[in-house]
């Protein structure tokens, strides 16, 4: 099956200006850290141009007749370097604007995790997919003084979830979920696995999380998740037992999904391209052995092009514990 790609810069298709790509690589990784691109182009004749900083890149990967957007990326900086003469351009994704990442102060009141996701992706000019489990949950009150990201990373703790930009839309879903088609479950077998390594943790991790609470009466309170054999302690003090038993299952979760790791490297297969796939996305693995045949939460992604025509997926996943 012959992969290609091409490349949109500024809005215009300039695939053909690429025809001394050497190497594509888009890493995809989750949480608040920025999806990136690199391009490594053959300079045996140094007259390539240098694109304008700034240029935003968009980039498609896949078979000639099922190419995949891989995102929209600003390019950063640049390196030449010799010899043999080679340019590669380095790109960050960028999906929010400035005003994401800038400090606001204002109040949220007796709203839901569906109208603050909703009002912050509106500002950004997004649409919004939130977990069904999670757009009803009410928040009593915040008082805002820092970044929409900053606000966006507290709910995701406070609710064991995560938040992605796909296709136009501010996904926020629970870590192992999906919502409205965004972050669906994949499935992979043995026979397109390749190169898997399966890693579990040294002795001493954590197997238990307590939390305290204020109860009606003014006094001290404590909720245990998990075994008190080693005890992760949160020291902040909470509303009301809920939101401490909620606080301590949600660490909870987090410590084990950080318990053991699977990486494995995939290609283009009849039943599933890689390209495909994302971070924060769950795929379950079957017909490997024992530990591993599990589902997992993608972190990481590294897609890598070869002008010869090669291309790879390496992933690397977190373990998901109920």
């Amino acid at each position: 099956m012959k992969i290609t790609y091409r490349i949109h810069v500024d809005g215009s298709d300039r695939t053909d200006n690429f025809s001394d790509l050497e190497m594509l690589t888009i890493t995809d990784e989750a949480g608040e850290k920025s999806d990136s691109l690199e391009l490594t182009l053959d300079d045996q004749d140094q007259t390539l141009e240098i694109p304008r900083k700034k240029a935003r890149f968009k980039v498609w990967i896949g078979p000639e007749s099922a190419l995949v957007e891989m995102g929209e990326f600003v390019l950063d900086h640049t390196s030449t370097t010799g010899f043999p003469a080679k340019m590669t351009l380095f790109a960050t994704a960028s999906p929010f604007k400035s005003s994401f990442t800038r400090a606001k102060e204002r109040s949220w009141y007796q709203n839901t995790v569906g109208q603050i996701v909703g009002t912050i992706a509106g500002e950004q000019g997004l649409k919004t997919a939130i977990d069904s489990e999670l757009v009803g949950e009410k928040i009593d009150q915040i008082d805002q003084t820092q970044s929409d990201m900053h606000l966006l990373r507290w709910l995701s703790k406070k609710y064991d979830a995560t938040f992605k930009i796909q296709t136009g839309h501010l996904v926020f879903v629970k870590k192992g979920r999906s919502a409205s088609g965004f972050l669906p479950r994949a499935k992979v077998s043995d026979n397109i696995l390749d190169n898997w390594t399966h890693e579990t943790p040294p002795s001493g991790e954590y197997t238990g999380v307590r939390a305290y609470y204020i109860d009606e009466n003014s006094e001290r309170k404590e909720v245990t998740e998990g075994s008190d054999e080693k005890i992760f302690e949160i020291k902040f003090n909470k509303k009301n037992e809920e939101e401490a038993r909620n606080a301590a299952r949600n660490k909870l979760r987090e410590i084990d999904r950080g318990s053991a790791v699977l990486r494995f490297g995939l290609t283009v297969s009849d039943r599933l391209n890689p390209a495909e796939l994302t971070s924060g996305q769950t795929i379950s693995v079957s017909g490997i052995r024992e530990g591993v045949d599990s589902d997992w939460l993608i972190k990481k992604i590294t897609h890598t092009f070869s002008t010869d025509g090669s291309f790879t997926s390496r992933l690397e996943c977190e373990s998901i514990q109920d």
